[in-house]
């Protein structure tokens, strides 16, 4: 595993998450890896959320209404989170080659776009990782609990590899390759790794 280094990025929110950047020509060109699933599109549109508030009024108990207004507050915040993430993780495969020192490349898009998958359907009751990439052209991901930490690499190779570091020992995770049709095995040790 390669020095990890944190590079921030920008992201435009909507129905795809973009990164833009100049072109030579002085135009924009965007680029998307990953589009989110159905279930993470965020209300865009305050009068959907009034009238869906309405609704509610007039069909749901009172005492429903406030945690109707919650969960969505919550998984608009999420979405919040994830775009944020998703932009720098993005970003991670446009860094120019040499971008930490000479040799140093960047994820590979393939690469990133799993891990874009991966980060979308992480359960939600866990919290996002921080994301680094590496000059071997890794992205690091990474979840704490107190001072223990779950490391997560997905390769160039296309491998997804963790270990985790429980008080004084460290522990080895497993290996996934990233074309996976699930991430069940990763979930479930992150899930394990909070209990």
């Amino acid at each position: 595993m390669g020095h990890l280094q944190s590079i921030g990025q920008v992201v435009s929110v909507g129905a795809t998450l973009s990164l833009f950047s100049p072109l030579p020509s002085g135009g924009a060109e965007a680029r998307s890896l990953w589009e989110p699933p159905a279930h993470w599109k965020h209300p865009t549109v305050t009068a959907q959320v009034a009238t869906a508030s309405a609704h509610a009024e007039t069909s749901l108990p009172a005492a429903l209404e406030e945690p109707v207004s919650v969960a969505l507050d919550s998984r608009s915040a999420r979405y919040a989170r994830l775009a944020s993430l998703w932009g720098r993780v993005e970003g991670f495969a446009r860094m120019p080659e040499g971008w930490a020192s000479e040799g140093a490349l960047p994820p590979p898009r393939e690469i990133v776009g799993h891990v874009g998958r991966l980060l979308s359907d992480l359960p939600e009751d866990l919290e996002f990782p921080q994301a680094t990439a590496s000059a071997e052209g890794e992205v690091g991901l990474t979840w704490f609990k107190g001072n223990d930490r779950l490391d997560a690499i997905a390769s160039p190779d296309g491998h997804l590899t963790w270990a985790l570091k429980v008080g004084d020992r460290f522990l080895d995770g497993d290996v996934l390759a990233l074309a996976s049709e699930s991430f069940d095995p990763f979930y479930e040790a992150l899930v394990d790794f909070y209990e």
